[in-house]
């Protein structure tokens, strides 16, 4: 009984984590958003990257990589989102193995003790 509550213990850490980190403060804010928008609809291409340049947030710091990569490079806009992107997507994935091992492993230790608890009752 022991392991399996520490295993819930540990699921719920990795779950308040994961809630704390992914807030949408943390993720997005529409002004920053609407500004690099407007900035890239005039063709300020420049201006949007400074527009990202030192803010914390996911989608600035996707924007901030593929603007820079699209200015200095001229590689299509769409290549450089998706590959910036992808980069930026490792962070909404931490911990996801320590919840997906905890997932997998808890039923498995509580079949583990069912299984003793029955061989337990038919010894005696």
């Amino acid at each position: 009984m022991y392991p399996l509550a520490a295993l819930s213990i540990l699921a719920l850490a990795v779950i308040v984590e994961r809630s704390i980190r992914l807030k949408m403060k943390y993720l997005l804010d529409p002004e920053l958003v609407e500004k690099i928008q407007s900035n890239l609809e005039k063709g300020l291409f420049e201006a949007a990257f400074e527009a990202c340049t030192n803010v914390k947030l996911l989608v600035a710091r996707v924007l901030e990589a593929a603007l820079k990569e699209y200015i200095h490079t001229n590689v299509d806009i769409e290549t450089a989102l998706k590959e910036s992107g992808q980069r930026e997507l490792q962070v909404l994935r931490n911990n996801l193995a320590v919840l997906n091992t905890v997932a997998r492993v808890a039923p498995l230790m509580g079949l583990l003790g069912t299984v003793l608890g029955m061989i337990g009752a038919f010894a005696v």
